[in-house]
């Protein structure tokens, strides 16, 4: 299911129309499997005058990703010593990697007259929005079905193991328990619509003309 465009232009929900023409930090979760890198490369493209916020991580880069700009790629000891030091806002191990978002960064984001997307797990993102309500706007990507996302998971470029996938659709159903608490749910069956979507929604934040694909 997709938002129709009279829903769209009659969006009121937890707030939106007091917010219009504010600046805000966008974060985009969902379970790993839903899409919600894909999206965000999307969206990215449809709205290029938008920040990029990185976050940090221990895994290795994938294929076309840049550091700084996907990611702070560090390794186990680096990220270790940042913890030491107190520098996330949040953080959290994943997989069998760490990640977190750095308090430099949000607090750079927040303090600017700018408009900005990021990517993070659902705990990191609901936590972020806890400490700037006004500020921050959370979509959760929510793929079709379990089944539709174990499909995804098992036609990713790499080997899984029935253990990690295993793992992975554990805590993809424990993610989307959270779902509710989100401002805004995108259902992503196909990435154009899911787009438009997305794209619909930001635009009314920002009170400009509606996207049309």
């Amino acid at each position: 299911m997709h938002l129709a465009q009279q829903d769209i232009n009659n969006l009121t929900i937890k707030g939106m129309n007091t917010n219009m023409n504010k600046r805000h930090l966008f974060i985009i979760t969902g379970p790993s499997g839903s899409g919600k890198n894909t999206l965000l490369k999307a969206i990215m493209e449809a709205m290029p005058d938008f920040l990029r916020i990185a976050t940090v991580t221990t895994r290795p880069p994938r294929p076309g990703e840049v550091d700084g700009v996907d990611h702070f790629f560090k390794s186990t000891d680096e990220f270790e010593r940042l913890i030491l030091a107190d520098e996330f806002v949040e953080w959290q191990p994943m997989f069998g990697y760490m990640y977190g978002t750095l308090k430099d960064t949000i607090r750079s984001v927040v303090d600017v007259d700018t408009n900005s997307f990021m990517e993070i797990d659902i705990l990191g993102a609901l936590s972020i929005k806890k400490m700037y309500p006004d500020k921050v706007v959370v979509f959760f990507v929510q793929p079709p079905s379990l089944d539709v996302l174990e499909e995804r998971i098992r036609g990713r470029g790499h080997r899984i193991s029935e253990e990690e996938l295993a793992n992975r659709l554990n805590r993809a159903k424990m993610e989307l328990s959270y779902a509710e608490q989100c401002d805004h749910v995108i259902i992503n069956d196909k990435l154009d619509l899911a787009t438009t979507d997305l794209t619909s929604i930001v635009q009314s934040y920002l009170g400009e003309k509606i996207y049309d694909k």
